[in-house]
């Protein structure tokens, strides 16, 4: 069975910050490798990414209610009746596919 690795997002504000990039170089060189993905985020030289975090930081209700909207999402898409009918038509298929069943 294959895992899933964890994304680790660091988030630095600034790397001239004496220091800071040696700092998290640190950190994501002691991390396993087969665990964890890191991700290395500088807010100051902004991207898409930090533009977002930013947004999130300073919206923190907002941020919030995002979360619990996609932990609602999550309950109901990822129950046991949806993966099951899920790995039911995948299963049927692929034997449908190697002549195994018949319409």
């Amino acid at each position: 069975m294959v895992k899933r690795k964890i994304n680790i997002a660091y988030v630095v504000l600034d790397f001239k910050l004496r220091g800071v990039p040696i700092h998290i170089l640190d950190l994501v060189k002691c991390l396993d490798k087969d665990k964890y993905n890191p991700l290395i985020c500088c807010i100051r030289e902004r991207g898409e990414l930090a533009e977002a975090l930013i947004y999130l930081i300073e919206n923190r209700d907002r941020a919030l209610e995002m979360g619990q909207e996609r932990r609602r999402y999550i309950q109901s898409r990822y129950t046991l009746k949806h993966q099951s009918k899920n790995f039911h038509g995948l299963y049927e298929s692929i034997l449908k596919s190697k002549g195994f069943l018949l319409n």
